[in-house]
């Protein structure tokens, strides 16, 4: 399910459960059972995308020549993984701009 959800941020979607079920050919309860919400696959996937850069190291003490190693490291991953990056910040925004209101409306209703 997980290659299935990056590729479908790949194409510039941001997918449902719903919409991975459906391409994957899984019934909801398989889906939900293994990714409870789409912010858990979209997760998911940009720990895919950033796992080798996360991971990276260098032996070299030149701290230009470590820079040069991380650069030939992360960019084509970052480049690989952009939409799947895009997904996740409007999937990540969405989900700020929502507990923001509800703070909001804890707040206004407590202030009563």
């Amino acid at each position: 399910m997980l290659e299935t959800a990056i590729r479908l941020m790949q194409s510039a979607l941001t997918p449902s459960v719903s919409d991975i079920t459906e391409a994957v050919g899984v019934s909801r309860a398989t889906a939900f059972r293994y990714c409870p919400s789409q912010a858990a696959i979209v997760h998911a996937a940009v720990d895919h995308g950033l796992g080798p850069i996360l991971q990276w190291s260098s032996d070299s003490d030149d701290v230009d020549e470590r820079i040069g190693d991380l650069l030939k490291t992360s960019m084509p991953h970052i480049s690989a993984f952009e939409a799947t990056f895009k997904a996740a910040e409007e999937v990540y925004a969405i989900n700020h701009w929502a507990a923001c209101a509800l703070i909001r409306a804890a707040i206004e209703e407590a202030a009563k």
